[in-house]
C-alpha cells in the first residue's frame, strides 16, 4: 500500500478580506494562480512528491515510509539533502493589484520572494501556522524584498556617476558569499552586459565593491507572463530548525503551516457631498467618526460644471480599505441634525492615482 504524507502547507491572506478571521475560506475570492516552475515539477517528480492547490492554499505532499515504531513518517532520501521547490505566483482576483499596498515606485516588472528559510518573528500559537516575511506593511514596500525579473542574458543600465566609475563588479547567487565567475559581468558604456544561461534560476544579487547594487530573479520563463511573487519550500540543512519540515539526515517529516499576508491599501477618502435634495444648501456640514483614529478635515466647497456648489471632506489620514468598511461615519447639517447615519465605504474599484497619491474618491447627493 502507498501512504501519502502532508509536508506542508502554505496559505495566502489578504487585509483587505480580514473580516470575521475568513481569510482562506470560500468567502475569499481566489487571490494567487500557484503555479509550479519547470525545475520544480522535474523535482516533484524524482522525489515522489506532489502538490493540491485549494483556493488560497497550496498543500505540498510525498509518499513515504512508515517507520518501524509506526509513529513517525520518512521522507524519501532525496529530500534529506538541500532541495528547494519553487512556484510562482500570478494574480487571479482582478482588484488585486489595486487593493494591496505595494509601494507606487517599484522598478517595472518586480516580484517579491518569500519562503521557508525566511520566517518572520514566530506567532504565539504556532499551531495557526509560521509567517514569511515580508509580513508588514513597511517590508512589503522596501524595494529589498523585491527584484526585478529578468531574462538569464540581459543589459544592466548604469544609473550614476558612480555605477559608471565603478570597476570591481561581482554577482552572488541566493544571498550566498561565494562570488560567480566576473566572466559572467561585460562592462560596457552605459551598463552591464550579464550571461547567466549556463547557471539555474532563482535570486542574483550584484556587487560593485561591498556596496548592493541590485537584486535579479532570472528566469526565462516567466519574463512573457510575469508573477507577482516567488515561494521557495526548501529542504536540507541550510533552512532554520522553525522552517524546516522535512528533519535533514534522518528524513522524519515535521508538518508544518506556513502564512503570508498581503497588506491592504491605505487611501486617502474623499467624500463629496452633492446638495441636491437639501432644501437648506447654505447650513454647514461636517462627518462625525466615532473612531479617533480615523478623522475627517472640515468641509471644502467646490464648484461644479453646472454652477452648483458641492462639499468635499478628506480623511485626515489615509484609512485601510477592506470588505467591511467603516460602519459609524454620520454627516450632520448644523440646522438639520444627521443627514445620513451610516455613510457609505468607497469601493475597491473607485481607486482614484493623482501625482502619486491614492485616493478613494465617493460621491453622495443629500
Amino acid at each position: 500500500m502507498i501512504n501519502y504524507r502532508k509536508l506542508c502547507k502554505f496559505t495566502i491572506e489578504h487585509q483587505y478580506y480580514a473580516a470575521n478571521n475568513a481569510q482562506a475560506n470560500d468567502e475569499t475570492p481566489q487571490l494567487m494562480q500557484i503555479r509550479p516552475t519547470v525545475h520544480c515539477q522535474q523535482l516533484m517528480k524524482k522525489s515522489r512528491t506532489g502538490f493540491k492547490v485549494h483556493h488560497n492554499q497550496l498543500l505540498l505532499y510525498c509518499q513515504v515510509n512508515e517507520s518501524q515504531s509506526g509513529s513517525v513518517f520518512l521522507a524519501p532520501q532525496v529530500l534529506r539533502q538541500p532541495q528547494v521547490f519553487t512556484f510562482s505566483l500570478h494574480p487571479a482576483a482582478v482588484p488585486l493589484l489595486d487593493i494591496s499596498a505595494f509601494a507606487d515606485d517599484l522598478p517595472q516588472k518586480s516580484i517579491v520572494t518569500f519562503g521557508n528559510s525566511q520566517l518572520a518573528e514566530l506567532d504565539q500559537n504556532q499551531g495557526e501556522g509560521l509567517w514569511m516575511t515580508p509580513k508588514s506593511t513597511q517590508q512589503w514596500q522596501q524595494k529589498n524584498y523585491w527584484y526585478q525579473l529578468q531574462k538569464q542574458q540581459f543589459f544592466w543600465p548604469f544609473v550614476s556617476d558612480h555605477q559608471r566609475s565603478a570597476k570591481n563588479w561581482f554577482l552572488l547567487k541566493d544571498k550566498s558569499a561565494e562570488k560567480l565567475p566576473s566572466e559572467l559581468i561585460t562592462q560596457q558604456e552605459g551598463g552591464l552586459q550579464i550571461d547567466l544561461r549556463e547557471h539555474s534560476p532563482g535570486e542574483y544579487q550584484l556587487f560593485s565593491g561591498k556596496n548592493k547594487q541590485a537584486s535579479f530573479y532570472v528566469d526565462d520563463n516567466f519574463c512573457s507572463q510575469p508573477p507577482i511573487a516567488i515561494l521557495t519550500l526548501q529542504t536540507g540543512e541550510g533552512v532554520a530548525a522553525e522552517g524546516q519540515f522535512i528533519e535533514p539526515i534522518t528524513g522524519v517529516i515535521i508538518e508544518k503551516n506556513f502564512k503570508i499576508s498581503i497588506p491592504a491599501r491605505r487611501t486617502t477618502w474623499r467624500y463629496f457631498i452633492v446638495p441636491k435634495y437639501l432644501s437648506d444648501k447654505d447650513q454647514q456640514l461636517n462627518i462625525d467618526v466615532p473612531f479617533p483614529q480615523y478623522q475627517f478635515k472640515a468641509a471644502e466647497q467646490q464648484p461644479r460644471s453646472d454652477g452648483t456648489t458641492m462639499f468635499r471632506f478628506d480623511s485626515v489620514q489615509p484609512i485601510e480599505l477592506s470588505t467591511t468598511g467603516l460602519r459609524g461615519l454620520t454627516l450632520h447639517g448644523n440646522r438639520q441634525g444627521v443627514l445620513i447615519d451610516n455613510l457609505p465605504s468607497p469601493r475597491a474599484e473607485q481607486l482614484v492615482v493623482e501625482q502619486g497619491m491614492f485616493f478613494s474618491d465617493q460621491y453622495i447627493y443629500v
